[in-house]
């Protein structure tokens, strides 16, 4: 099949060596493979046209400190446990100094033992206290973490769903996930438990340890402020480094989950077209790039650890000698220099981890910066301010007046459009492929709004309306209908959720998909699968429209709705579709021209304008361009009858 090399697909040739079901199959296959190229093509379009802005620290702060604010009080306490660990922490190196100038050198050997003992003692008492307090303090910070956490990725999936059609065509779920939820909301969760865990627990430490240090030796202190200024120096020469470093790392490991989900989702065609291979080696390539990336924000981090790290050696042989050289002098007892020893221990730990805070703050701002880019995005379709409220008797009557509109500003799919669609009629929208009928349905649904002209409803233009009562008007079957992966249940019953299980069956009954569902395992509780992957593309369109028949809707829009059944099927829901739209405005968009003979009105669009309206027997009259189609289609129908009278259908 690697090999092969297909006529076209609507080429006579093409049509007498293949059946109908076939010619569909391998139709689809190529649809697959351009839906596949046209998804990475997206997702590289995609990440040039994020654009992440660079935020100031005290813009985060701004923009963060609302999240935190609920559990201030909380905070608060477990800042004082942990100032409280910090304490306890920072008095370790007085301990040996106790046991060797006090316990030793004062009392001698008799008592000396006791005494040790007793300090012994209370250090137990000091660092068991110590890790009680930790384990309180955690307990509480985990507790906050998780709730700003969940506080970002539910405010972050609100966002998300409001922004309009054309941020999410621009932008894949692959490519929003990781930005928002993969990779931005973790770091800041990882970030929030490191800085409130070290920075209360190593400051207090600090303060306390200086403080002691000063009192012991202030000559030996300054040595070790010295040494803690070139720790801040070398800090912030190397953060806008880690800084960039980090950035490209994550943009290229959020580059390979887009690739896993794309090629995941496509693993269809790449069996049918044994692709196993190229898109190995593809993958390969985009993980291996990650990876250098990755190794070289590691190598940037390392630089920054192991230069701190050098520093505190010097520093400790320059204390130790400095302090050997005191106590040969005699200005300094042996037990003294061994808690200095040990506070400056302490003090370079306390200072790495501060460091190590700063390093990963600069880190995470990378995750700030896309996360607030994210929902710093305003929706195209904005609520009008004063919105007039949609009427409790709607008739729905629909009309474009002299639209303009194109998904690129430079190439318009309508031009001066203009359509009325009556109330409580049905009406039928025909055309060529790429006329613009789906858009329409997209414009009246108001996921676009015009560049130019008005849609509107009972002659109100509908961006004046609330969005959320004008979608509530409709109910929507689309050409390619979503299923969520949960049950069949649960994937009709969030269309309705006042519809209870008898409701839920019936619907299924007259959309004629309960006889497909009550042979399944669980019936109505049954998985259907990723995008409904288990089921078959008329099973899945079956349920779409007993989802659409749950709704109390005014307004309903078939795009294709039975596009995927067969003729037997889909004459048994042109009368489902008889009970729907009773009393109805209703929409449909079909390239099956004989199925629209008993509609109210046809509307004909070709190149983006509408060329002829009015009954099927009047347009087929006027000899136009529904004459034509429905000339083209007839014989096409007529062909494929004969063909399957000579037994090759």
């Amino acid at each position: 099949m690697a090999g092969m090399v297909l006529p076209h697909l609507h080429s006579p040739l093409f049509r007498l060596f293949y059946r109908k079901s076939e010619i569909q199959h391998l139709w689809s296959g190529r649809q697959e493979m351009a839906e596949a190229a046209e998804n990475q093509a997206a997702e590289q379009s995609a990440e040039a046209q994020f654009r992440v802005e660079h935020y100031h620290w005290r813009e985060i702060f701004r923009r963060f400190a609302p999240l935190l604010a609920p559990y201030r009080f909380r905070m608060l306490g477990t800042a004082v446990l942990l100032m409280l660990v910090g304490a306890a922490f920072a008095a370790v190196p007085l301990f040996p100094k106790y046991v060797i100038d006090t316990a030793i050198k004062t009392h001698g050997r008799e008592d000396g033992i006791y005494y040790a003992l007793a300090a012994a003692a209370v250090f137990l008492v000091v660092e068991c206290g110590r890790t009680f307090l930790w384990y309180q303090a955690m307990s509480n910070v985990y507790l906050i973490q998780q709730s700003v956490v969940f506080h970002l990725r539910a405010q972050s999936f609100n966002h998300l769903q409001k922004l309009c059609l054309s941020f999410h065509s621009k932008f894949p779920s692959g490519f929003l996930y990781e930005r928002v939820f993969g990779n931005s909301i973790n770091a800041l969760g990882t970030f929030i438990q490191s800085f409130m865990q070290q920075f209360a627990t190593f400051v207090t430490g600090l303060f306390f340890s200086l403080f002691v240090c000063l009192y012991l030796s202030w000559q030996l202190t300054l040595v070790i402020i010295a040494g803690a200024a070139c720790y801040v120096f070398v800090a912030r020469k190397l953060s806008k480094r880690i800084y960039t470093k980090s950035k490209e790392s994550a943009q290229a490991g959020m580059r390979v989950t887009e690739v896993i989900m794309d090629k995941l989702h496509g693993h269809k065609t790449i069996q049918a077209f044994i692709m196993e291979e190229q898109v190995q080696r593809e993958f390969e390539d985009e993980i291996w790039t990650a990876q250098r990336k990755w190794l070289s924000s590691v190598m940037e981090s390392m630089k920054l650890s192991l230069t701190t790290e050098n520093i505190s050696y010097l520093l400790t042989a320059t204390v130790v000698v400095t302090g050997a050289y005191m106590v040969l002098d005699e200005n300094m007892e042996i037990g003294t220099l061994v808690a200095f020893v040990g506070y400056q221990a302490t003090l370079i730990t306390v200072i790495q981890s501060l460091t190590n805070v700063y390093g990963q703050f600069t880190t995470t701002r990378v995750a700030f910066d896309q996360l607030f880019t994210v929902l710093d995005t305003h929706s195209d379709i904005e609520e009008c301010e004063r919105p007039v409220p949609v009427p409790a008797e709607v008739c729905g009557g629909l009309e474009l007046r002299h639209v303009d509109f194109g998904y690129e500003p430079d190439q318009l799919i309508l031009k001066d459009a203009s359509l009325v669609i009556p109330a409580r009629q049905t009406v039928a929208l025909v055309g060529r492929s790429g006329c613009g009928k789906t858009t329409v349905t997209n414009l009246l649904m108001r996921f676009y709004d015009p560049s130019g002209g008005a849609v509107l409803l009972d002659g109100t233009d509908i961006r004046k309306l609330p969005l959320h009562d004008y979608r509530a008007l409709f109910g929507v079957v689309l050409q390619d209908p979503y299923l969520f992966d949960t049950t069949i249940f649960e994937n009709l019953h969030c269309a309705n959720p006042k519809a209870d299980e008898a409701a839920v069956i019936e619907a299924l009954k007259k959309a004629r998909a309960w006889e497909f569902v009550e042979k399944l395992p669980g019936q109505l509780r049954f998985r259907v699968g990723e995008r409904g992957s288990r089921l078959s593309g008329g099973q899945r369109q079956r349920l779409a429209i007993a989802r659409c028949m749950l709704l109390e809707s005014r307004i309903v829009l078939l795009d294709e709705a039975t596009s995927a059944l067969d003729p037997e099927s889909e004459a048994i829901i042109q009368q489902s579709f008889d009970a729907l739209s009773h009393q109805k405005t209703v929409l449909i968009i079909a390239h099956r021209l004989n199925t629209l003979r008993h509609v109210d009105r046809i509307i004909v669009m070709d190149q983006g304008r509408v060329v002829e309206s009015g009954s099927y027997e009047e347009l087929l009259g006027k000899g136009g361009l529904f004459a034509e189609l429905h000339a083209i289609a007839t014989a096409g129908m007529i062909r494929e009858a004969r063909m399957a009278e000579a037994g090759f259908a």
